[in-house]
């Protein structure tokens, strides 16, 4: 993201804007976007915590989807046990 993008609205401060920045990076994957906005993120003002806790809640967003999709595995467990066993 250029700098401009990251001003306005000033609603949220610069640092939170970068914090979301490296949550994203971390979901995407990007190491130049992980590195580049981690840095930009501590720039900003942000503490070591801060980037971790940002870090974090990317990872539990990310887990979730597994999560909820293991109930697909769940089901198709459930009508493998409910099918007849055959004699073979």
């Amino acid at each position: 993201m250029r700098e401009n993008e990251l001003q306005y609205p000033l609603i949220w401060r610069r640092t939170d804007k970068e914090l979301i920045a490296v949550a994203v990076a971390h979901v995407t994957e990007c190491p130049y976007c992980i590195r580049s906005h981690t840095k930009r993120a501590t720039l900003k003002g942000a503490t070591g915590q801060e980037i971790m806790e940002a870090i974090w809640v990317a990872a539990e967003m990310r887990a979730g989807a597994a999560s909820a999709h293991s109930a697909l595995a769940i089901d198709a467990m459930d009508q493998e046990a409910t099918k007849p066993v055959s004699s073979a």
